[in-house]
């Protein structure tokens, strides 16, 4: 065989392999982006349900959908259920949850989600992204369901120092993949800090 047949071979091999890759790593990234689309559907579901004995039903039934899946395919994030979380660097905490809504400004229909390595760039370096991330998502969180009470330290859709400062510090554990009553960190303990940092 001649080396130009064999380069040749070895190219069309190596472009190949390239696209497999390629059409796995595409197929990856649709199943993400549909995962998070359906999980912004029972969002949303969720903030038009009147009653907590609703939501904790409808939180069952996607808990059962999710069940058949082995725990050893789900990625680990965070720590162990039940232990604490990680005190973060409010600027980190205020950075990301600035980035993460500044993607949600973006035009109506599109979603939009960050991946924990680009997060990463974002903060400073050693940050725990996991729990400044996890502790985000608590602001999230309490901006849905307690809207009224996290109301005084909002201005123009941005949550105050204070209000990060609080999250980023207050004890909180990790959650797992069982139903749980209520968010992991004590809510009027949060809000009690809050009006103490007035």
């Amino acid at each position: 065989m001649s080396k130009i047949n064999r380069e040749e071979l070895e190219s069309k091999a190596n472009r190949e392999s390239l696209e497999t890759l390629v059409a796995a790593r595409t197929e990856q990234l649709r199943q993400a982006l549909q995962k998070n689309s359906d999980l912004l559907e029972f969002l949303k579901q969720l903030q038009s349900m009147q009653s907590l004995n609703e939501i904790r039903q409808a939180v069952k039934v996607e808990i059962a959908k999710l069940e058949p899946q082995s725990a050893a395919s789900v990625p680990r994030f965070g720590g162990n259920p039940g232990e604490p979380v990680p005190e973060v660097d409010p600027d980190d905490l205020k950075t990301l949850w600035r980035e993460t809504n500044d993607l949600q400004a973006q035009p109506a229909g599109q979603n939009v989600a960050i991946g924990l390595e680009l997060m990463k760039t974002t903060l400073k370096p050693g940050a725990n992204a996991e729990a400044i991330f996890y502790r985000s998502s608590m602001i999230w969180l309490l901006k849905q369901f307690a809207p009224d009470q996290l109301a005084p330290w909002i201005r123009d859709g941005q949550v105050s120092d204070a209000a990060v400062r609080t999250m980023a510090m207050i004890p909180m554990e990790w959650i797992g993949h069982t139903v749980r009553e209520g968010l992991p960190f004590d809510v009027e303990d949060f809000f009690r800090r809050l009006s103490d940092e007035r």
